[in-house]
């Protein structure tokens, strides 16, 4: 049987408020600025070229974090609009799971218009790295503190990993909230917080138990989100329409995207770096296996649509903090 195709549109969302900032945002859940959505703007014009007589990919996919669910509506919203097309209404659809196995499901966040308009799916799988106690925290000050050796080994080591975060000082918390958890009470400020965890996660919480990080490597994110590609995002794509699915996401979870489905190892991954609002477009050919509900997956081609302006911008993630 001759191998297939599928296309993946994967995209690191527009600036944020923290971004511009130049702090270490991770799961604190900050809106685009005005750049940022410029950015999608600009992202849906290139992908708009890309897709030629497509109108949008069949199916999209987003993080739980508010900063890739506003890129993701302001690219569909602008994709009509070049289509001369009228604004699509759009209902998400949040993944929720169950362990032992562990198994997907997605339930609808508006289900008064879940029946028309175009899905699309979020899951905190495909959140940005859980940043520790270092969320909120200035990347030059951090740098500081830590010295430029572990501030790399850090951001850019497969298994470097932040101090863990405390969660009494560092989220937005009530007491007796879930599972009669009481926390103690907070006197000390600190201005860039984590949504609480039980309001902000309410769904999954209710679908089944998620066990949600207090610091993350690159080698924590690989795990959380590959069973999420491979057996809910992949799947959905190969039964879309026209084979094409958007993935917006986050620098971290785009790396360990791309570590799955390169194959790019441990070393290789360093010399990665995601810029905001640059579409890449990854190729992947695909056999189902006999008898079971699952894909063989190949690479085939990855290219950013502006390989030029992308690597511009991907030096500067590089050296974000240091200049």
């Amino acid at each position: 049987m001759e191998d297939q195709i599928i296309e993946l549109i994967l995209l690191r969302h527009g600036q944020s408020t923290l971004n511009s900032k130049n702090l270490f945002c991770g799961w604190i859940d900050p809106p685009l600025t005005d750049i940022g959505i410029e950015q999608a703007k600009s992202a849906a014009r290139e992908i708009k070229k890309h897709l030629s007589t497509i109108s949008k990919p069949s199916v999209s996919f987003c993080s739980r974090l508010t900063r890739t669910k506003e890129t993701l509506l302001t690219i569909l919203k602008e994709l009509d609009a070049l289509n001369n097309n009228s604004v699509e209404e759009t209902s998400e659809n949040v993944i929720i799971e169950k362990q032992n196995p562990l198994t997907f499901k997605n339930v609808p966040a508006n289900p008064s218009i879940d029946k028309t308009g175009y899905k699309f799916y979020s899951s905190w799988r495909l959140n940005e790295r859980h940043y520790g106690s270092w969320q909120g925290q200035n990347k030059k000050k951090v740098l500081s503190i830590v010295g430029d050796k572990e501030y790399m080994q850090v951001r850019r080591d497969y298994e470097g990993r932040p101090p863990d975060v405390n969660l009494d000082k560092e989220m937005e918390h009530k007491k007796n909230v879930h599972d009669d958890v009481t926390f103690g009470d907070v006197t000390e400020e600190y201005e860039f917080k984590e949504p609480n965890r039980c309001e902000k996660y309410q769904m999954e919480y209710q679908f089944g138990h998620v066990a949600l990080p207090i610091s993350e490597s690159l080698s924590d994110v690989l795990t959380r989100m590959t069973p999420l590609l491979e057996d809910f995002i992949i799947p959905n794509i190969i039964e879309s329409e026209n084979k094409t699915g958007m993935i917006i996401a986050h620098g971290s979870s785009i790396r360990a995207m791309l570590m799955k489905l390169l194959g790019l190892d441990a070393e290789e991954i360093k010399g990665v770096n995601i810029p905001n609002g640059m579409p890449m477009i990854v190729k992947l050919s695909y056999q189902k296996i006999p008898h079971k509900n699952k894909y063989n997956i190949k690479f085939v081609d990855r290219y950013y649509l502006d390989p030029e302006l992308a690597a511009k911008k991907a030096e500067q993630v590089k050296n974000e903090g240091r200049t």
